[in-house]
Protein backbone atom coordinates (compact mmCIF):
# COMPACT_ATOMS: atom_id res chain seq x y z
CA UNK A 1 0.00 0.00 0.00
CA UNK A 2 1.73 3.49 -0.67
CA UNK A 3 2.14 5.66 1.73
CA UNK A 4 0.34 9.11 1.75
CA UNK A 5 1.80 12.62 1.81
CA UNK A 6 2.19 13.25 5.50
CA UNK A 7 3.65 16.34 7.66
CA UNK A 8 3.84 15.92 11.19
CA UNK A 9 5.64 17.89 13.69
CA UNK A 10 6.86 15.80 16.59
CA UNK A 11 8.34 16.32 19.88
CA UNK A 12 10.93 13.40 20.51
CA UNK A 13 12.56 12.97 23.95
CA UNK A 14 16.93 12.06 23.52
CA UNK A 15 16.44 13.49 19.63
CA UNK A 16 19.61 15.09 20.13
CA UNK A 17 22.10 11.80 20.58
CA UNK A 18 20.67 10.37 17.54
CA UNK A 19 19.64 13.18 15.34
CA UNK A 20 21.42 11.57 12.11
CA UNK A 21 20.13 8.39 12.57
CA UNK A 22 16.81 9.47 12.72
CA UNK A 23 17.43 11.48 9.18
CA UNK A 24 18.67 8.87 7.50
CA UNK A 25 15.80 6.73 8.56
CA UNK A 26 12.92 8.81 7.80
CA UNK A 27 15.07 9.23 4.44
CA UNK A 28 14.95 5.37 3.87
CA UNK A 29 11.34 5.25 4.19
CA UNK A 30 10.76 8.25 1.75
CA UNK A 31 13.86 10.13 0.19
CA UNK A 32 12.19 13.02 -1.31
CA UNK A 33 10.78 13.79 2.56
CA UNK A 34 11.29 17.35 3.72
CA UNK A 35 13.23 16.61 7.50
CA UNK A 36 13.79 19.73 9.79
CA UNK A 37 15.16 18.83 13.02
CA UNK A 38 15.14 21.36 15.79
CA UNK A 39 17.55 19.91 18.67
CA UNK A 40 16.85 23.33 20.72
CA UNK A 41 13.23 22.41 20.97
CA UNK A 42 13.68 18.28 20.75
CA UNK A 43 11.38 18.65 17.23
CA UNK A 44 11.19 17.14 14.30
CA UNK A 45 8.94 18.54 11.29
CA UNK A 46 8.86 15.70 8.86
CA UNK A 47 6.94 16.24 5.24
CA UNK A 48 6.60 13.09 2.77
CA UNK A 49 4.99 9.66 1.87
CA UNK A 50 4.74 7.70 4.93
CA UNK A 51 2.29 6.37 7.73
CA UNK A 52 2.39 8.26 11.28
CA UNK A 53 2.68 4.85 12.96
CA UNK A 54 5.69 3.75 10.91
CA UNK A 55 6.96 7.00 11.89
CA UNK A 56 6.73 6.78 15.53
CA UNK A 57 7.95 2.95 15.53
CA UNK A 58 11.38 3.77 13.53
CA UNK A 59 11.88 6.80 15.88
CA UNK A 60 11.15 4.03 18.76
CA UNK A 61 13.10 1.60 18.12
CA UNK A 62 16.35 4.07 17.69
CA UNK A 63 15.65 4.36 21.16
CA UNK A 64 13.57 8.03 21.64
CA UNK A 65 10.67 8.67 23.05
CA UNK A 66 7.92 10.60 21.18
CA UNK A 67 5.95 12.75 23.48
CA UNK A 68 3.49 14.52 21.54
CA UNK A 69 2.55 14.14 17.20
CA UNK A 70 0.93 17.15 15.53
CA UNK A 71 -0.26 16.39 12.07
CA UNK A 72 0.08 19.91 10.20
CA UNK A 73 -0.98 20.92 6.64
CA UNK A 74 1.09 19.91 3.87
CA UNK A 75 2.86 22.41 2.23
CA UNK A 76 2.01 24.02 -1.31
CA UNK A 77 2.95 21.75 -4.41
CA UNK A 78 5.10 24.31 -6.72
CA UNK A 79 3.56 24.92 -9.89
CA UNK A 80 4.99 25.44 -13.28
CA UNK A 81 4.72 28.13 -15.81
CA UNK A 82 2.31 25.71 -18.06
CA UNK A 83 -0.11 24.48 -15.40
CA UNK A 84 -1.00 27.96 -14.91
CA UNK A 85 -0.99 28.37 -18.97
CA UNK A 86 1.38 30.52 -19.65
CA UNK A 87 4.06 29.76 -21.80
Amino acid sequence: MRAPDCHLLLEIEGIESVQRPVVDALLRLDLGARIRADTAHATLDIEGRFHQADVVALIHALGCRVRRVEERPLSPKPVTLEQLGWS
